[in-house]
């Protein structure tokens, strides 16, 4: 099975289970790479390329997250004849929460969902970015982390990858969602102890969106906790895929 939505990060001859990871805003499949080795053998792990980027970089980036979700459960389907996870993390945790209401919706509930370092939707986004002034909006890049001064200054890729930043900051800024929907699937929450982003509290709110069991856990680190400690994020998401 293969799509251009989709890098596999491990091979498995029978997995037993298959996870797919959603990345940051500004970001792609690329942002995982230090987690291939970390997974049991059984379970087949798939980072998500969105477009604009990878891949995909002569597609057009989406702007709001209803279609990007659509488009990827779309995807997603055909991958269910094993039970299936989501790990998102910040934009990512927003982007794989709509993919997967879509999908129960369809009868392909997910085994678990794991939601990192974003804010829960009924919680206003306490840095918006998007609308900013050019060289503004690169500062606030700068700030936020993940995103070189050299990357900035060099135009070249600045022409290439701005509409997308743009676009995945509007997309990640403006949505919003009321509490009123809920998955089946066990939820894992995530936040980190020095997010200068997200709060902690706003992150465990994804809590009022669980049907039935959801926990919590905190990390040391800023907002890309994941990455520095890919150790310990990818433990945790073993003990609960492997239970």
């Amino acid at each position: 099975m293969s799509s251009q939505s989709f890098i596999a990060l491990n091979k498995s001859a029978s997995p037993k289970r298959r996870l797919f990871l959603f990345a940051h805003a500004g970001s792609g499949a690329s942002s995982f790479s230090n987690w291939k080795d970390k997974f049991s053998d059984d379970i087949e792990v798939f980072a998500v390329i969105y477009p604009g980027r990878e891949a995909r970089i002569l597609e057009p980036a989406y702007d709001s997250i209803e279609p990007l979700a659509t488009s990827l459960a779309d995807q997603i389907k055909p991958f269910f004849e094993v039970p299936c996870s989501f790990f998102g993390h910040s934009m990512g945790a927003k982007v794989a929460f709509e993919t997967a209401l879509l999908l129960e919706a369809n009868s392909y509930p997910l085994s678990h969902v794991f939601l990192s370092a974003s804010r829960a939707p009924h919680i206003a986004q306490k840095r918006v970015i998007y609308h900013l002034p050019q060289q503004q909006f690169l500062e606030e890049l700068v700030d936020i982390g993940g995103t070189s001064r050299e990357f900035l200054e060099n135009q070249e890729l600045l022409d290439l990858f701005l509409p997308t930043l743009r676009k995945d900051f509007t997309l990640t800024d403006t949505y919003t969602r009321e509490n009123n929907v809920f998955l089946n699937s066990p939820i894992t929450i995530m936040a980190s102890r020095e997010d200068r982003e997200v709060d902690p509290d706003d992150v465990k709110a994804w809590s009022s969106y669980a049907k039935n069991e959801w926990d919590f856990h905190l990390f040391d680190g800023d907002h890309f906790f994941p990455i520095a400690h890919a150790d310990l994020v990818t433990k945790l998401i073993n003990e609960k895929l492997c239970k």
